[in-house]
C-alpha cells in the first residue's frame, strides 16, 4: 500500500469498529470454533498480518496467550497499542515481516484467513501442513 493513500478510516482507525462493527464477535468465535474443532489444543501463539485495531486480536487472546499484530499503517499502529495494550502490536510490511524476536507463531490471520501450522513430528524445516479457516 502507498503510504500516501488517505481515507477517513486510515486517518482515523478508532472509525473502523465503528463503521464495521463486530458486537457480537462473529470472527473471533469462528476461529476459537475451528481451534476447538481441528486442533487438540489451541495455537500458543498467533500473528495477526495486517491487525489493524487488533480487534480480532484481543478476542483470540481469550484463549491464545501470545498475540501479536503487524500493520503497515502506523495511525493503525497507534490506535491498537493504545485501545489494546495488552497486545504486542508493530508497524511492519507484509512483504518483509521476519519473525520477531525469533518467534515461532503457530497460528497466522492474513486478510480473514487464519492458517494454523500444527506441529508434526519430523516435519519442521521440511514441509509446512496448514489448515485455513475463511472469514
Amino acid at each position: 500500500m502507498d503510504p500516501s493513500v488517505k481515507g477517513l478510516l486510515y486517518d482515523q482507525p478508532r472509525l473502523y469498529d465503528l463503521v464495521f462493527p463486530d458486537a457480537d464477535d462473529t470472527t473471533g468465535k469462528m476461529c476459537r470454533t475451528g481451534f476447538e474443532r481441528y486442533l487438540s489444543a489451541p495455537p500458543v501463539s498467533v500473528l495477526d498480518v495486517g491487525c489493524g485495531t487488533g480487534r480480532l486480536l484481543e478476542s483470540l487472546s481469550e484463549m491464545i496467550p501470545e498475540c501479536w499484530g503487524v500493520d503497515y499503517l502506523e495511525t493503525n499502529v497507534a490506535h491498537a497499542r493504545t485501545a489494546r495494550p495488552g497486545l504486542v502490536i508493530r508497524r511492519g510490511d507484509m512483504r518483509a515481516i521476519g519473525m520477531y524476536d525469533n518467534r515461532e507463531f503457530k497460528a497466522s490471520d492474513l486478510a480473514g484467513t487464519v492458517v494454523v501450522a500444527p506441529d508434526v513430528a519430523g516435519m519442521r524445516g521440511r514441509k509446512l501442513y496448514t489448515f485455513a479457516l475463511k472469514a
